[in-house]
């Protein structure tokens, strides 16, 4: 949340037992207060303002900003208060990988409105469009979605559907984070979204 009382939702992910990765652009500094759902809690709400009330609806983890790279890398790390400690890692793998190559993007379902269904689907969508993407990505639950590796020359991305929410969470290949969704990810002609890999590309060789 930040000075003006206005809420970021996203994804991130444990890298050490206290130490949490996420998307820049949803912490750019240190001057917001930064809360996390507790992994396997129970389900908070859609709208994040409820984590930030007196009460909240699900058990929270106060953060401390460690750092971001906004806006040149659209990463930041965050550290959990103590005593929580995380029993699940995620592997961060520099491996060498090859365009067509399978991923999967994890994150949580933020609240998307209409126009982002519009910027998937293109033009005007139909109704069943609509009815599709809130099938395929309930709000507020998380996301496993399929892609695939892209490579052109050094350049090194990945198409995979994903969704307002998903921003920081996980491309895992292999059971290992090779990157993550970020903001500026384009829609490519098939409709699917592409973010950055910090693995390097061995030219389909």
């Amino acid at each position: 949340m930040d000075k003006k009382g206005h809420t970021y939702s996203g994804t991130a992910f444990f890298v050490t037992e206290t130490l949490l990765i996420t998307a820049g652009h949803l912490v750019p500094d240190g001057k917001r207060k930064i809360v996390a759902q507790k992994p396997g809690g129970t389900w908070c709400e859609v709208l994040v303002d409820s984590m930030f009330k007196k009460d909240p609806p699900c058990e929270i983890i106060p953060c401390k900003f460690v750092g971001s790279g906004h806006s040149r890398v659209d990463l930041a790390v965050l550290q959990v208060d103590s005593p929580f400690k995380a029993t699940h890692i995620m592997k961060i793998s520099q491996r060498k990988v090859r365009s067509g190559q399978g991923i999967d993007v994890i994150g949580y379902a933020g609240d998307y409105g209409s126009h982002y269904i519009r910027r998937m689907h293109g033009g005007d969508p139909r109704r069943d469009d609509f009815d599709a993407v809130h099938l395929l990505f309930p709000k507020g639950c998380l996301i496993v979605s399929y892609g695939a590796i892209e490579a052109t020359g050094n350049e090194l991305t990945y198409a995979a559907s994903t969704v307002k929410g998903m921003s920081g969470g996980p491309v895992v290949y292999n059971g290992e984070a090779i990157g993550m969704p970020v903001k500026k990810a384009k829609f490519n002609k098939l409709r699917r979204s592409h973010g950055a890999l910090w693995c390097s590309t061995n030219n389909g060789k």
